[in-house]
């Protein structure tokens, strides 16, 4: 699959394959959990609710999260090498940075679970600040 490797692709539509998603969840579990609690992080972001809920708080929670997801996504890297396709696993060998690599799944997650648009037009926006560490 060609993704784009700085920012996350959009589809359209709310119809979710739900083969790709249990294959994708087999694959990467911590990876999708986490990119879950990024999506709800930044839904809201977007939302701008909350007594005593700043704009900073939220972004540095996105911000967070994304980090978290590197990390996760390394994690299953490592430990579900076996159920990864040769030829995604040849893909993520291309990525230089964990950054790539975040973006990488964040484009598999948002072909799995479409429905979340505007999610992720606002992480684009957001990922571009984001310095994750290459460990």
């Amino acid at each position: 699959m060609n993704f784009p490797k700085n920012q996350i692709a959009i589809y359209s539509g709310t119809e979710i394959n739900k083969d790709f998603r249990k294959a994708l969840q087999a694959m990467f579990p911590s990876s999708c959990k986490k990119a879950s609690d990024l999506v709800i992080s930044t839904e809201r972001f977007g939302k701008r609710k909350g007594f005593f809920s700043s704009d900073e708080k939220r972004y540095f929670k996105v911000y967070t999260d994304i980090v978290v997801l590197g990390y996760a996504f390394q994690k299953d890297l490592a430990e579900n090498a076996m159920l990864i396709p040769p030829v995604q696993q040849v893909e993520i060998a291309d990525l230089r940075t964990k950054k790539e690599k975040v973006i990488y799944f964040l484009n598999l997650f948002s072909l799995a679970f479409p429905n979340w648009q505007q999610e992720y037009s606002t992480l684009n926006m957001i990922i571009k600040d984001v310095e994750i560490e290459d460990v």
